[in-house]
């Protein structure tokens, strides 16, 4: 019996993922509070913690692509303009322009006691290729609380986002 070369493409392509070694990465938790940042040294600014994972690997890409999407999840939700997040920025950088503009506002903040700003990401090995980034949060701004949940799947064989 013959077997159509599409087909033995698609069963070499799953031969060779599934024999494929395990993607080994180490990680580090980091912690970023605001009152680290230079903008805090002479100012009451609000209270801002971030916890977030640093990847790092032998394969460079994999764990720059992961680094990336950490950054990535923490720049959207700090950004608080009506387009879209400068997601070239570093994370100091979009801490401080996200404490610059609640230092704008901060009379209407603290009325409101709404000073403070939590966003922790965590890591769930769903199996040896598959990673999750679980982001919990709580922002408390103007007139709106908003805590958060996200998660986002990534493929540490193909180094591609699975699904937000």
């Amino acid at each position: 019996m013959k077997i159509p070369w599409k087909i033995s493409g698609l069963i070499g392509l799953i031969l060779f993922l599934s024999c494929r070694d395990r993607p080994e990465y180490s990680v580090v938790t980091k912690q970023v509070r605001a009152s680290q940042l230079a903008i805090c040294d002479q100012r009451s600014c609000p209270e801002v913690l971030l916890n977030f994972p640093r990847f790092s690997a032998r394969d460079s890409v994999l764990s720059q692509r992961l680094n990336r999407l950490t950054d990535s999840l923490i720049l959207t939700e700090l950004y608080l303009g009506s387009d879209q997040a400068d997601l070239s920025l570093s994370l100091n950088q979009a801490l401080t322009q996200y404490l610059w503009l609640a230092l704008d506002y901060r009379t209407q903040l603290q009325a409101e006691n709404a000073y403070h700003t939590t966003l922790s990401l965590e890591i769930r090995r769903e199996n040896d290729s598959i990673l999750s980034l679980i982001m919990t949060g709580e922002m408390l701004l103007p007139a709106q609380n908003k805590n958060l949940t996200k998660t986002l799947t990534f493929n540490l064989l193909t180094h591609h986002l699975m699904w937000p």
